[in-house]
């Protein structure tokens, strides 16, 4: 017993020394470094093992700081409040994709090729309104149903939230959206073979591919009640963990995003994990294809799909930025504020050729050295563009591509539109 006890207080000196803590260090009370005296630094070891997505963490190039910064507790408490409001920011950005689409066609907007709104399927990055119809169909088909799931990272993978799109020639011509607090009934239908409520779906069958089947047998059946004029169109569905949107739901550059779908979609085959991140059920035809053009192709093809290759600083939206503010404000401040007023946004071009952590490397967990390496070059801030932060996310459509070398200075003169949806002012 006495061995025993002696060797498990090594262990625990050996964690607690692992686990270093800004509290530790003197500073000089006239230095920046004060502002962080209360600021801990955690290390991978420090997340809890039950938890089902850990192991996808380092690749959310958005999140691991945050974690790393401000310590497990504080990140899963900012999630959770994130995963109980995403229905109102949801309905926020859907509503205006959709009326900015009606506008479209009724011919009100006139320049639909200067105007971005979110993308219906899935919900995590931006569309040109001119090419949203004709990616919409090249996609998922003429006649089609998606449905993004949100899943619960705390509760192994409970269903909060679904938003569902019917398409016809790439149109959206009806939608619905449900949380546990807004026609909650329908998360409590159950599979009709396996007697399983639909929100406990992805918690009882694994991966998310097989569990995301069974998903649509139960949402078929109830498109094919709601509306039988549809029941021989195609049917989609994104299983996202929550995580994974908070991760892309902050991100700035649209090409960042682009990039982060692909890592989210091969984090099984690439990297060994036990899943994949985020996935579509079935895959889109052309999804595959991209994908073995590799993390460079896949981030080309998406954007000269979406945005003529083009770079859009993602409009965030008043509604989500003053949230964040309010709610979470030291994840505005490390992802949104330094981001456009410090570090800047990279180059498409930086983008496509970065390196990621060796996930098959044992020792980057050892250390927690989940680095990101750019290539060198310039990097574009709000100020570059004439811009403060809150207007710069707003949303800035840019005459920058993957061809763009980023040693050239980005001014207002690369300024296409600012803006998202119907508010967009078109600059050229």
């Amino acid at each position: 017993m006495h061995i025993h006890k002696n060797k498990k207080t090594r262990l625990e000196i050996k964690k607690r020394n692992f686990k270093k803590s800004i509290f530790n260090i003197k500073y000089n009370a006239d230095s920046p470094m004060m502002e962080e005296m209360w600021i801990s630094q955690t290390n991978y070891g420090d997340i809890p093992d039950t938890l089902r997505t850990k192991a996808f963490l380092p690749l959310a190039r958005n999140m691991w700081p945050i974690i790393k910064k401000y310590g497990w507790d504080y990140s899963r408490d900012a999630m959770k409040k994130v995963f109980t409001n995403y229905y109102n920011l949801v309905k926020v950005r859907l509503d205006e994709a959709i009326m900015t689409a009606q506008d479209v066609i009724a011919g009100k907007l006139k320049r639909p090729d200067r105007i971005l709104t979110y993308f219906f399927f899935p919900v995590v990055f931006c569309i040109r309104t001119d090419l949203q119809q004709g990616t919409t169909k090249l996609l998922f088909g003429e006649s089609t149903d998606t449905t993004f799931i949100l899943l619960d990272d705390f509760e192994e993978g409970k269903i909060g939230l679904m938003f569902n799109c019917h398409m016809e020639d790439g149109v959206p011509v009806d939608w619905w959206l449900i949380d546990e607090e807004n026609q909650g009934e329908i998360l409590k239908r159950r599979h009709i073979k396996l007697g399983l409520k639909l929100r406990d779906l992805p918690v009882r069958i694994s991966p998310l591919f097989k569990s995301g089947q069974r998903v649509i047998e139960v949402l078929r059946d109830i498109r094919n009640e709601r509306t039988p004029q549809w029941s021989q169109s195609t049917y989609h569905v994104c299983l996202c963990w929550m995580s994974a949107a908070c991760n892309l739901g902050v991100e700035i550059s649209n090409h960042e995003s682009f990039a982060g779908v692909y890592d989210a979609l091969t984090a099984k085959t690439r990297w060994n994990l036990f899943d994949n991140y985020v996935s579509l059920i079935p895959w889109p035809p052309l999804i595959p294809t991209f994908l073995h053009l590799g993390r460079g192709g896949f981030t080309k093809r998406l954007a000269g799909l979406f945005c003529e290759d083009f770079l859009y600083l993602q409009g965030l939206g008043d509604y989500w930025i003053t949230w964040m503010k309010g709610t979470i404000p030291e994840i505005y401040e490390i992802t949104l504020r330094e981001r456009l007023e410090e570090q800047g946004v990279y180059f498409p071009i930086q983008t496509i050729n970065c390196e990621l952590p060796n996930l098959l490397d044992p020792k980057i967990y050892e250390k927690s050295d989940f680095s990101w390496k750019y290539p060198e070059g310039n990097k574009i801030l709000a100020k570059d563009l004439g811009f403060s932060v809150e207007e710069a996310l707003q949303g800035i459509y840019l005459n920058v591509t993957h061809e763009t070398p980023p040693t050239e200075p980005v001014t207002p003169e690369n300024i296409l539109s600012h803006g998202i949806g119907r508010d967009t002012k078109v600059i050229k």
